[in-house]
């Protein structure tokens, strides 16, 4: 079965640092022959309290990559 993740690009807490994670997301999926596929950004307001947020869904899976 495929993985999902949602990356909310605009986390400026995140520990490790969004940009940082996702590249080590890629790699790792790399190595292991996944596939990964990603979502145009989405940009809306964080309903709680207003921040912005930027999510982008990343998708890993076994398969035949289009690439």
């Amino acid at each position: 079965y495929p993985v999902v993740y949602l990356v909310n690009y605009e986390d400026r807490k995140a520990d490790p640092p969004t940009v940082g994670e996702v590249a080590h997301l890629r790699e790792e999926a790399k190595a292991m022959g996944l596939c990964v596929t990603e979502s145009k950004p989405y940009y809306a307001l964080n309903y709680s309290n207003g921040d912005p947020v930027n999510f982008v869904a990343m998708r890993f899976e076994r398969g035949n990559c289009a690439d």
